[in-house]
């Protein structure tokens, strides 16, 4: 709907979210001719939370868990064994099927939680998964800014572009383009975060033989290394 607005000459600016602008990336769509990323908001938390009811015991064999995309659904069955997953689109009706106890936990990102205010309810109890166990998936909480080439939209866009999530996005752009480059590898995640002047890479990889999580830490200005490390790691393990 965004591209044709573009084409129409509709719209000047838009914001989108990352994930779906590497989707297209992957299926070799472009953006409307003239149309390009300008600026990246700040990240917002891109991490997963698993929510179930306060009076449930932590996850067990059997227990029926409802996500919202399928590829969360292969994520829950690479973190609990014997757990069953229901994809559900609609993320309201996720949480419908908590409260009416139609499923035993809702996995989804803690950032739709905020938005759609669902973090406050004292009858439940939030998981929030760390980004070592699940790695969140590349651009995840990442907004671009798209402009058409109108100057002043243009300059907006780079007046709010934020610095840290940019460097973060190319950084994770860089190891998704090295590790794809191995054979064996189907696919993968990679999420970089800054800290300070402290640089974290975590990674996760699916390949022919099952899947690999890899990260490294250290400083911001040893972001080479790091990268190389990550790669090098993950290489050695195919």
């Amino acid at each position: 709907a965004v591209c044709d607005a573009f084409a129409q000459g509709l719209i000047d600016m838009a914001v989108v979210d990352m994930p779906s602008l590497v989707e297209m990336s992957k299926a070799d769509a472009e953006l409307p001719y003239g149309v390009c990323i300008s600026g990246i908001l700040k990240r917002n938390d891109p991490r997963f939370v698993m929510v179930r009811k306060k009076k449930t015991r932590d996850l067990v064999k059997n227990a029926k868990v409802v996500t919202d995309t399928e590829r969360n659904h292969r994520r829950i069955s690479r973190l609990y064994d014997g757990v069953e997953c229901v994809v559900e689109p609609d993320f309201g009706k996720c949480f419908d099927m908590l409260e009416n106890d139609k499923c035993d936990a809702v996995f989804v990102l803690m950032d739709d939680v905020k938005a759609a205010r669902k973090n406050k309810n004292f009858g439940y109890r939030y998981n929030v998964m760390d980004c070592g166990d699940c790695v969140p998936a590349h651009g995840e909480g990442v907004y671009a800014v798209l402009t058409n080439g109108v100057e002043t939209c243009v300059q907006y866009a780079r007046e709010v572009s934020h610095k840290e999530t940019a460097v973060c996005f190319e950084i994770e752009e860089d190891v998704i383009r090295r590790i794809l480059m191995n054979e064996f590898v189907t696919d993968c995640d990679v999420y970089a975060q800054i800290k300070g002047d402290r640089l974290e890479v975590y990674a996760e990889v699916m390949h022919v033989r099952g899947a690999l999580k890899v990260s490294e830490k250290d400083e911001l200005k040893n972001r080479n290394l790091i990268v190389r490390k990550i790669v090098d790691r993950i290489n050695k393990s195919m």
